[in-house]
């Protein structure tokens, strides 16, 4: 009978009765997007335009909107995301599971389908995304009872996966610091961990020959070469 969304501290409630007049009029393929379309979402992603995997036409009864869908599939659970330059926190995805002998699916911002995880990049970086995370964030955070249907939105676990992908640089800074300080290695290690290991030890042997003076010098000029 109503929608609750919690915004933090801050609740609104709707009455389902008001949407009925809203309705997805098209479903447009990336083939069907006109030139302004296609600008609209470029300016979305704060990148160039890339397709999207479906562009729904919605109206609420007088004015229409358009929104982007994402679809993805995996057998398993976690996949690579898209790159963070494409990535659109609150737009939609449809995720779906496919087993051998049944397909689950769950929906919902692509936000809430990141797992806090993001591989060495080969390319561009692209966040994990994962079935289960995104279905464990409903039904945490998207619940119905006493035929309310309530949505929370919490800015402080956004602002996590925000940041993530506005300085990837820095949580892969983090992560790494964390494996040359680890005591032992771990089962089934990144290929990479090693590799990282061993330039800690040359960078140090470097550092070590170097003056306090040369020291602060290179950190000065790295930083100017940081992007």
């Amino acid at each position: 009978k109503q929608l609750q969304i919690k915004m933090d501290k801050n609740e609104y409630v709707i009455d389902i009765s008001k949407l009925y007049s809203c309705q997805i009029l098209n479903v447009l393929l990336p083939e069907e997007l006109s030139k302004e379309q296609r600008q609209n979402l470029a300016n979305l992603k704060k990148s160039v335009y890339t397709n999207p995997d479906l562009y729904l036409e919605i109206t609420d009864g007088n004015d229409t909107y358009f929104e982007s869908v994402e679809l993805k599939s995996t057998k398993g659970d976690k996949i690579p995301g898209s790159s963070v330059q494409q990535v659109a926190p609150f737009e939609w995805v449809i995720f779906v599971k496919r087993a051998k002998d049944k397909i689950a699916i769950t929906t919902g911002y692509y936000l809430n389908s990141i797992t806090n995880k993001l591989p060495f990049p080969d390319r561009s970086p692209r966040p994990q995304i994962g079935f289960k995370t995104l279905k464990n964030w409903n039904k945490k955070y998207r619940k119905v009872e006493n035929d309310i249907l309530t949505i929370e939105n919490i800015t402080e676990l956004n602002n996590e996966k925000i940041n993530l992908l506005n300085d990837w640089q820095d949580y892969l800074a983090n992560e790494w610091i964390q494996i040359i300080q680890a005591d032992s290695k771990k089962n089934n290690e990144k290929w990479f961990n090693s590799a990282l290991r061993k330039f800690a030890v040359k960078f140090l042997d470097f550092t070590d020959k170097l003056t306090e003076q040369e020291k602060e010098s290179l950190k000065v000029k790295l930083k100017k070469l940081i992007k």
